[in-house]
């Protein structure tokens, strides 16, 4: 059975205000920076079903928040899904930042809808952007239905990354051996990779 899967994009301001939505239906985001390559409707596409570029050097000042959802539009519930993931692509450097592996993952059980991640702006340097990996099932056969779900989310605010640690003069022979690779969240599904020097990216569903 093909499950019609869409991949979508819910764009909030600082204060979690809904500024736009980009999904099958809306192919380009107000400012342009934000373009969904189109629906693949059977999801039997060989490789990616489902593409949304963005150029976040061009993204409009006031989107502070770019939320990442996948819903069954043909309403069956997402642990049903015998084969899908969805990865955040850097172009230039051509590798994952993060991916979701959602095949048979019992959380999506009785669920439609999953709110995947979040780009947000640095609080020290509102050029850049972190990622947040939120992994929350939800109901929804379209984005519009979700808006909420990322609104409630980020009530607490995302993590800030850390700032370094400075270390005094007197330690800097010390040698810091390297911290182990990210605990995936979700049992094995979520791989998250350090990021920097982000550009052009896209969602791949």
């Amino acid at each position: 059975v093909n499950i019609d899967l869409d991949a979508s994009v819910i764009c909030l301001d600082k204060s979690r205000n809904l500024k736009d939505l980009i999904f099958f239906q809306k192919l380009r985001s107000s400012d342009g920076s934000i373009r969904h390559g189109g629906d693949e409707r059977e999801g039997d596409e060989k490789g990616d079903d489902e593409k949304i570029f963005l150029s976040l050097d061009a993204i409009s000042d006031e989107i502070e928040y770019i939320g990442f959802v996948i819903n069954s539009f043909s309403g069956q519930e997402l642990d049903d899904v015998k084969k899908a993931s969805c990865h955040l692509y850097d172009t230039r450097g051509k590798k994952d930042y993060a991916r979701y592996v959602m095949s048979n993952c019992q959380m999506l059980d009785r669920h439609t809808a999953l709110v995947v991640g979040c780009l947000y702006r640095d609080e020290s340097n509102e050029n850049d952007w972190c990622l947040w990996i939120i992994a929350e099932a939800a109901q929804g056969r379209t984005v519009h239905e979700n808006v909420d779900e990322l609104q409630r989310a980020l009530v607490n605010g995302p993590p800030q990354p850390e700032p370094p640690v400075e270390v005094p003069d007197e330690y800097e022979d010390i040698i810091i051996p390297p911290m182990p690779d990210p605990v995936p969240v979700c049992e094995e599904d979520i791989v998250i990779a350090p990021m920097h020097d982000m550009d052009d990216i896209v969602v791949k569903l």
